[in-house]
């Protein structure tokens, strides 16, 4: 596991070098010296070196170190890697020699007993001027037989060329150095000093490459170390510090992976994660970063992820029971754990985020919509019953039949008195209700929210408020006109009712036999003088609703919480008529066509009976709203990211930047599958750079089948979990480089083997 960063220094010299240097300069850089250089190395806390001479290999040196190191009183020197520094002419025409480091892989010892006498199988170099060609260059590296890693030397920015200074730059000796960068011919760049390092770093970022820079001591006198001699008497202060192993293999893969292997921080920010699995008498250490849980379908990797969640999930009480799996952590984490689907459940229920009102507001059409809807389709029904009134009126005079009898005379005959007059529709009286409503709530919001209401914003407001009251003012002396009149109509009636009653009290048989006949003839004439009057006037099918917007946006964190709902900007007339009526009914022509109240009762769901239409619509309006007033939400990254939409895995992309980003409290996260619905694309363009934003700040702990979450992540622990016929479980645990986890992942994951291939493009024979 990746749980600590060390100091390397691949670039120091020994007495091996003084063909090159002025006489005496490394004469004490010597073997029998080496406890000097070791005590350095030690006290400066380095924890990785190699002796790099010039053209040369000193074997005796390397395996002293090796001898002396990873123990006292050089115990946190835990490595020393076999290396040479090489003086090559990369162009024909060049004028500079560029100087270049080759650390070597230090798996075969008779390989590496022999790096000096391949070099000079080839050519010895005596002549500080000396220097080697490509080609013998790369036919030495190619008779040692091992993997190497190079490391060009860069004293300057990549685009200046000053031959006359002689630096031994790469950008010096050949005529394009980003070229040899991107072809992979050469691993690393070397500085001195850090401004030299930001020159070359500036040129890389336009490059949009990912490429490592080092520093070494380039020491060569070793009582002056980590300084090159004791002339420089400020000390040098910093060397380059990686996560890795200290191996060839953890080299390798820190520069294949500058960006997640070089400055990092040790301590991080967070203090609160899960440390360690228990699984029987055995234990295995997580790293406050990155790790990755993987193995086959079934192995029980989920059920691991539910366990560091403090799950008793009862699915899994037979492992549970067998593995006896126990989980420690250091102080409190708080916790977040993403299951296998569940983003996208939570994005169709609407409850993305659990605090769902810090970060998404209401929709504010809601009640709009649902107010709309009830409306037409009260207007709908008003629509459908004058229909079924004017046939049946139109049925009623095809019906009527009247029989005039006799009209007999008589004296003092009281007539009753015409009471078909009818109060009038009082329209303004609800008009007036609704204004005065919304007069009222814009009233109050203005009182209640007076601080931000000011300025221009005050002026606007009172104008409306007062426009308003203007408009309530004419409504109300309609309504009150009206009322008054109906009042009136009233009055009258009620006289006429009395007169009428008193009438008929006084009348005689024969008078109520005529007076009768009066009324059936009065009665005859009003049905048929309303039937013609009714008969050729135009009913307006009501008017659908227009659609309307159904979305709110809350911008925080530097994202937008998108909430919305189903009805959003959706014509839905169809939805609705297939929602409240059966099938041959489901359309504006249809209904129009509704002839009767039994045809009515039918053509409603869930009505039988005339009597039941009202409740059934009723009901099925409820159900319409509830449907379409149901919200969804999701986010989208403010920060110049428009490409990624609004699609279930691009939903679930940002989901997880928000919940790596440093402004959501979570000390550890654990994911289930993050690479579900997203495109391999998406992963390497975006959620490699949100998991490594967070490498040294939140604890993630995530289970995936994807390579790249683990090879190009570069994760800091790998978790390789199988299971047996008998359910239990075997964990292998630690950094890619370490245990031969490499070729577990090569192997267990699809892809694997071509992702390790990838990310392992160095030169060599391994």
């Amino acid at each position: 596991m990746l749980n600590r960063n060390i100091k390397i220094d691949l670039h120091i010299h020994s007495k091996a070098s003084a063909y090159k240097e002025a006489d005496g300069y490394v004469d004490e850089s010597k073997i029998e010296n080496i406890d000097v250089l070791l005590s350095k190395v030690q006290e400066n806390n380095v924890n990785l070196i190699s002796i790099t001479d010039h053209n040369n290999f000193d074997y005796a040196l390397y395996k002293k170190i090796k001898e002396l190191i990873n123990k006292e009183p050089y115990k946190d020197i835990n490595n020393n890697l076999p290396g040479v520094e090489f003086d090559v002419k990369l162009e024909e025409n060049s004028k500079v020699v560029c100087h270049i480091i080759c650390i070597f892989d230090d798996y075969d010892e008779d390989s590496i007993c022999k790096i000096q006498s391949k070099i000079e199988e080839v050519k010895k170099l005596e002549d500080e001027e000396d220097y080697y060609t490509l080609n013998e260059f790369e036919t030495i590296l190619y008779n040692i037989g091992v993997s190497v890693l190079l490391i060009a030397h860069q004293k300057s920015d990549l685009d200046i060329k000053n031959s006359s200074q002689n630096h031994h730059s790469l950008s010096e000796a050949v005529e394009n150095p980003r070229e040899w960068i991107k072809t992979g011919f050469i691993n690393a760049l070397e500085y001195q000093k850090p401004r030299v390092q930001g020159m070359i770093k500036n040129n890389l970022r336009e490059m949009k490459s990912k490429f490592a820079t080092i520093t070494g001591s380039d020491c060569h006198v070793w009582s002056a170390y980590p300084n090159k001699d004791d002339k420089i008497k400020e000390e040098k202060e910093y060397l380059t510090t990686i996560k890795c192993l200290p191996t060839f293999k953890g080299l390798v893969l820190s520069l294949t992976s500058p960006d997640t292997r070089f400055e990092r921080n040790d301590e991080g920010n967070n203090s609160n994660y899960i440390n360690e699995i228990k699984l029987g008498d055995k234990s295995y250490e997580l790293s406050t970063g990155i790790n990755a849980i993987i193995g086959e379908n079934g192995a029980g990797k989920s059920y691991i992820l539910g366990k560091l969640n403090g799950e008793e999930d009862r699915k899994y009480k037979k492992i549970n029971d067998i593995n006896k799996v126990k989980i420690s952590k250091v102080e409190s984490p708080s916790i977040t754990k993403i299951s296998q689907g569940e983003i996208i459940e939570k994005v169709k229920s609407g409850n993305l985020l659990d605090n769902d009102s810090e970060f998404y507001d209401e929709i504010s059409t809601i009640n709009e919509f649902k107010t709309n809807i009830t409306s037409f389709v009260s207007n709908l029904k008003k629509y459908v019953e004058e229909r079924i009134k004017k046939r049946e009126n139109q049925d009623k005079v095809n019906s009527l039949k009247i029989q005039i009898k006799e009209f007999k005379e008589i004296k003092n005959y009281y007539i009753s008195l015409n009471t078909d007059i009818e109060t009038i529709e009082n329209n303004p009286k609800d008009r007036y209700t609704e204004i005065n409503n919304i007069y009222t709530k814009l009233y109050n919001e203005y009182k209640s929210n007076s601080n931000f209401y000011t300025e221009e914003k005050e002026i606007a407001i009172n104008k409306i408020l007062t426009s308003l009251q203007d408009l309530r003012k004419i409504i109300a002396k309609e309504r009150d006109e009206i009322s008054q009149k109906n009042k009136t109509i009233n009055v009258i009636i009620g006289v006429f009712n009395e007169i009428n009653t008193k009438i008929k009290a006084d009348r005689t048989s024969q008078e109520n036999e005529n007076e009768d006949m009066i009324t059936e003839i009065r009665d005859f004439a009003l049905k048929i003088k309303n039937y013609i009057i009714n008969k050729d006037k135009e009913m307006e099918f009501p008017n659908f609703p227009k659609a309307i917007e159904g979305t709110s946006v809350k911008a925080k964190y530097g994202f937008r919480f998108i909430k919305e709902a189903k009805y959003n900007n959706a014509n839905l007339e169809k939805n609705l008529y297939k929602d409240l009526f059966v099938q041959n009914y489901q359309s504006k022509e249809k209904i129009m066509n509704i002839n009767n109240k039994d045809e009515f009762a039918n053509a409603v769901k869930g009505s039988s009976t005339y009597e039941m239409v009202e409740n059934s619509l009723n009901s099925n309006v409820q159900k319409f709203i509830a449907e379409y007033t149901k919200e969804e939400t999701s986010i989208k990254d403010e920060n110049g990211t428009d490409e990624i939409g609004t699609t279930p895995g691009e939903i679930a992309l940002t989901y997880y930047k928000l919940q790596l980003s440093k402004e959501i409290d979570s000390d550890v996260i654990l994911i289930d599958q993050p690479e579900d619905d997203i495109s391999m694309k998406r992963i390497e363009n975006y959620m490699l750079d949100y998991f490594n934003s967070v490498r040294d700040k939140k604890q993630v702990i995530f289970v995936t089948h994807n390579p790249l979450l683990v090879v190009n992540l570069d994760v800091d622990n790998v978790i390789d979990i199988t299971k047996d016929r008998k359910n239990v479980l075997s964990i292998k645990a630690g950094c890619l480089e370490d245990d031969d986890l490499l070729e577990v992942v090569s192997e267990s994951l699809d892809g694997g083997k071509e992702a390790v291939e990838r990310r392992l493009k160095v030169y060599g024979t391994n």
